[in-house]
């Protein structure tokens, strides 16, 4: 009888043992003694696209274990990042966008001094794959492929407050679209498109190239666009700051850069980056305490997705006072800017 009790816990040890225990938290032990290091992170869905390529080689390069949660910047829904931060759940990291960040950080959820901008996102459009693709290229075709089609989805989050709350009823186009018209909240607006739910929807590009069975159809114009800033932060009540640090450095630098490309965002990190001193000396100026050049520049401006523009390292939008017709938008372009973020 003593033999079999020490038969069972002889076994019973050993599993602990081979299992890992846990230690401080947001570690374990493994058999080996050394300790596994797990950051908890969320991400809202304008940056899901690429965080899903870039985790896997992370993980790879640094042995630290992410454990990703979703969830919109904002909208209210149960699922939300502010809503889950609200009900107590605990996360090192989060990723939205810069504005949702930025009223979290006033709440204290937030470590102010590791707020980094990540990257630049435009509105986009799709229709069920198959489906004749309209052309958007301009404010009147806009308005016109959405008089047309028999219903319209757009987000609960960012982008489709801006559309519902600003745009549409601005340019005088709400009240015709309002009853075909539905607010999606809990997943993609490009999978309710694929569905065949709604017949066009509106979300971030990023948030529409991942979707199988929906169609990409393109930006909505220049004149009618508003870029959104994804970033990243350190929360107030992660135990693992120096940790997660490592993460928004990663997400943050020139390495990843092209990766994100890919999923239809725009690097922040590429706006920054200078050239390299050539033969006749340094291609730019020394910059003083608060960025400005010391001296005069040549800046070169360059129009990308969204009618965006980098400008010595800096984001420059051109802003359209649109005379709010509903079939004849004709914009008065003036031209502003806005300070570096």
């Amino acid at each position: 009888m003593k033999k079999s009790w020490r038969i069972i816990v002889a076994a019973w040890v050993g599993s602990l043992v081979g299992c890992g225990a846990p230690s401080s938290e947001g570690e374990l032990v493994g058999s080996s003694g050394e300790s596994q290091v797990e950051l908890h992170v969320i991400t809202s869905g304008g940056f899901a696209a690429a965080y899903d390529l870039l985790a896997p080689r992370f993980e790879a390069e640094t042995g630290i274990t992410l454990n990703t949660s979703r969830g919109a910047s904002g909208g209210g829904a149960p699922d939300s990042i502010p809503s889950r931060l609200d009900r107590g759940e605990s996360f090192d990291v989060i990723i939205l966008s810069r504005s949702a960040l930025d009223g979290l950080t006033e709440r204290g959820f937030v470590r102010p001094e590791t707020r980094t901008d990540l990257v630049r996102s435009s509105i986009g459009m799709a229709v069920r794959q198959g489906a004749p693709v309209p052309d958007i290229s301009t404010p009147e075709k806009l308005i016109q492929t959405m008089l047309a089609a028999k219903s319209i989805g757009y987000s609960a989050s960012v982008s489709g407050t801006y559309l519902s709350t600003d745009l549409f009823p601005r340019i005088g186009l709400w009240e015709r679209i309002d009853t075909k018209s539905t607010r999606i909240v809990g997943e993609r607006v490009a999978a309710v498109v694929a569905r065949g739910d709604v017949e066009i929807g509106f979300q971030q590009i990023s948030e529409i190239l991942p979707i199988e069975g929906a169609q990409y159809v393109g930006p909505i114009p220049d004149e009618y666009q508003r870029v959104t800033t994804f970033s990243t932060a350190i929360t107030a009540q992660s135990s693992n700051a120096e940790v997660a640090q490592r993460l928004l450095d990663f997400l943050s630098s020139t390495e990843v850069a092209e990766t994100i490309s890919q999923t239809g965002l725009e690097p922040v990190v590429l706006e920054t980056e200078q050239p390299a001193e050539n033969a006749n000396g340094p291609a730019t100026a020394a910059l003083d305490e608060v960025g400005y050049p010391d001296r005069p520049v040549t800046f070169v401006v360059a129009l990308g997705v969204g009618g965006s523009a980098l400008a010595g390292g800096c984001r420059h939008r051109a802003t359209a006072a649109v005379t709010p017709t509903l079939l004849s938008p004709s914009p008065e372009r003036s031209s502003s800017s806005t300070p570096c973020p």
